[in-house]
């Protein structure tokens, strides 16, 4: 198992050895550009912030560099995210790509988020991408969610790791049913705001009003 802690900078170090066993194994032929050019299995990596604290571990079992571009490729990650040095939400994707030494992780190809904790958090996009220079991972492609028994759609959606919040952008499509399907909610609003700790979706429109709509069935 290759465990990689970037503020060691380890993977800088991995990247100046593997380029100098590449040159020196090339026999004078031409590198081909965008090739894989150095595979691993196992893969642990852990990010930490300044303060020490767990930001997320991401996990593989195959993964390769491209030497080329200095980025390492990994093959249907799962991805950890913390909050406050505790596990919260998976992230699992087709592919993650691994940019400028850690400094930046893109997750893309079907990505699934799930609160660990509980199933009543489920969210679906094609994109993620987490910078380690801030605490905002940036969520884009379009989103599905079903929160706490209710569902919607929007176009994109910002996670901030510190908060434990997640702030959904153009939304449509906001459904909720009761366990009883005797009751129904559909909200008209442009923005929502998911609370990991309080476990509340709060729904507001800048400059405008949220319209909410009700309807009882009555029982048979």
């Amino acid at each position: 198992m290759i465990i990689f802690h970037y503020k060691n900078k380890l993977l800088d170090k991995l990247f100046i050895i593997l380029t100098l066993i590449i040159i020196s194994g090339c026999n004078n032929k031409d590198t081909i550009e965008d090739k894989p050019s150095f595979k691993f299995t196992n893969i642990n990596l852990d990010q930490v912030d300044t303060e020490g604290n767990k930001q997320f571990k991401l996990v593989t079992d195959r993964a390769y560099i491209i030497e080329s571009s200095k980025q390492m490729k990994a093959i249907d990650p799962l991805v950890i995210f913390y909050y406050k040095n505790e596990p919260y939400y998976n992230l699992n994707s087709k592919s993650a790509s691994i940019v400028d030494n850690g400094n930046k992780i893109i997750l893309d190809k079907k990505v699934y988020m799930q609160s660990i904790r509980d199933n009543n958090f489920i969210l679906e996009t094609k994109k993620v991408e987490w910078n380690k220079n801030g605490s905002i991972i940036i969520m884009s492609g379009g989103i599905n969610s079903v929160i706490n028994g209710s569902s919607f759609k929007s176009n994109s959606a910002t996670y901030d790791y510190k908060e434990n919040t997640i702030k959904f952008f153009g939304i449509n499509n906001y459904k909720f049913k009761d366990k009883s399907l005797k009751q129904f909610v559909s909200v008209n609003a442009r923005r929502a705001i998911w609370n990991g700790d309080k476990k509340r979706l709060l729904f507001f429109t800048p400059n405008g009003k949220v319209i909410t709509n009700l309807k009882v069935y009555k029982k048979n």
